[in-house]
């Protein structure tokens, strides 16, 4: 390895694409907010090969497992690369664990590295779920927000339930860690 020590053009270059993979109540761009920042463009400037899972804010965690799911197929046929590594945020870490374990893919996918993904559940989504009375008024507002920034399906009730500690205990006995897949996971606290 001869790299000049100045020369950062390469520093994040990968033997796999990166998928960028965000998290609830956002899109990969929402109301002309991008969600990644500046952080794809950095990359890229440094060497990666990097894409977005264009997955939808509100939509159930199995559906969005399904569009991450064409994303890394579209990945694969344009880059003809082998695999992905996917850097996912909160639920999106979900999803990409779902598609991974639930739709065949652990085979594409040399890794799943998650950022604040709750995986045992949300605490905060336990308290919303139990004390908004009008679920039923509160998921209509929040499904036409959806739709506006761009969701063509949202389940913004059941998106909320899906991150309930009891949802995650059920989840994570049928989801699965996948060998062959290297997995990690980053949180933090201000503890």
């Amino acid at each position: 390895f001869n790299r000049n020590k100045n020369d950062m053009s390469s520093v994040c270059e990968t033997k796999y694409p990166l998928l960028l993979v965000h998290g609830i109540a956002f899109r990969d761009v929402t109301l002309g907010y991008e969600y990644w920042g500046e952080i794809p463009e950095q990359l890229r400037e440094h060497g990666a090969v990097v894409f977005t899972g264009k997955q939808e804010a509100y939509a159930p965690i199995e559906a969005n497992a399904d569009t991450l799911k064409q994303s890394v197929a579209g990945i694969l046929a344009s880059t003809g690369s082998e695999k992905v590594n996917i850097i996912a945020h909160s639920r999106g870490g979900l999803e990409a664990r779902y598609m991974i374990s639930r739709l065949g893919m652990a085979g594409s996918v040399a890794s799943l590295t998650t950022i604040s993904t709750p995986h045992r559940g949300s605490g905060m989504a336990d308290i919303v779920m139990e004390k908004i009375k009008d679920k039923e008024a509160a998921s209509a507002v929040i499904n036409l927000y959806s739709r506006i920034i761009g969701d063509r399906n949202p389940e913004s009730l059941k998106s909320g339930f899906q991150l309930t500690t009891g949802y995650m205990e059920k989840f994570n006995r049928e989801v699965p860690d996948i060998a062959g897949v290297y997995y990690q996971s980053y949180g933090s606290s201000n503890r």
